[in-house]
């Protein structure tokens, strides 16, 4: 392909068919293996997302579909979309966890000083 028409004894019509069809089957070739390294990583993302769901699983619009678009300004408008709630209480202040019964020897650090405020 490098020497050219001289060392490959075509003409130049020739040349540049045969260039032109190389180029193509590279240009084919190199899309199908696109595609499979695509396709193949996704294969691979599915098998390990079912093979480990993700642990935290709470819906904020439970009447949705998962891949259904997002609502529209008039549905927003139309109905009271809250943001998700978690069900568990807010956790106590740092004051109030070392000043209370259960804990109080835990807020001291290696050299006996309080760490409260």
């Amino acid at each position: 392909i490098l020497f050219g028409t001289t060392k490959l004894n075509l003409n130049y019509n020739e040349y540049v068919t045969s260039l032109t069809i190389l180029g193509m089957v590279t240009a084919i070739n190199l899309f199908c293996c696109i595609v499979v390294f695509i396709f193949r990583k996704y294969l691979i993302m599915e098998a390990y997302s079912d093979r480990f769901p993700s642990e935290v699983n709470t819906p904020c619009l439970p009447s949705q579909v998962p891949n259904a678009p997002p609502p529209s300004y008039q549905e927003m408008k139309m109905k009271d979309y809250s943001p998700c709630k978690t069900p568990e209480d807010a956790p106590p202040p740092y004051s109030a966890v070392c000043t209370g019964s259960l804990l109080s020897s835990g807020c001291e650090n290696s050299q006996g000083k309080s760490l409260v405020l």
